[in-house]
C-alpha cells in the first residue's frame, strides 16, 4: 500500500474534492446573487436616466422655441422704432431736440411726446 492510498490521504482528497466543489458553489452562487443585487439596483437608474434625457431633449426645444419667440417680440417691439446716423450731435446738446428739428426740416409731424427714447 502507498502512502497516496492510505485512508487518511483517501479521505483527505474526498474532502478536498468536496471543498472545492462546495466552493465552486458558492462562487457561482455569491456571482449570481451579486449581478441580481446590481441589476435590481441598476435597472431604476437606467430608467431614470432615460426619463432624464428625454426631459432634456425636452427642455431643449422649448428653449429652442422661447428663444425664438423672444426674438420675434423683441423685434415685434422695435417695429416703430428708427434709426438716425450722423445727426452730428454737439456736447450738452439735447438729443430729443435735434431729432424734432430734424423732423421739423423734413416736414413731419412729430411731437415730443411721441418720442419714447432718443439715445446719443
Amino acid at each position: 500500500m502507498t502512502a497516496a492510498d492510505s485512508p487518511v490521504s483517501v479521505e483527505f482528497i474526498t474532502q478536498m474534492d468536496s471543498y472545492v466543489q462546495s466552493s465552486e458553489i458558492f462562487k457561482t452562487v455569491l456571482v449570481e446573487a451579486l449581478n441580481s443585487a446590481l441589476q435590481e439596483t441598476l435597472t431604476p437608474l437606467y430608467a431614470e436616466i432615460q426619463s432624464l434625457k428625454s426631459e432634456v431633449s425636452s427642455l431643449r426645444s422649448e428653449l429652442y422655441e422661447v428663444k425664438a419667440k423672444a426674438n420675434d417680440n423683441e423685434q415685434y417691439s422695435r417695429r416703430n422704432n428708427i434709426r438716425i446716423f450722423e445727426l452730428g450731435e454737439e456736447n450738452n446738446e439735447n438729443c430729443y431736440d435735434d431729432v424734432l428739428r430734424l423732423c421739423d426740416e423734413l416736414n413731419l409731424d412729430v411731437k415730443r411726446n411721441e418720442l419714447d427714447r432718443v439715445l446719443g
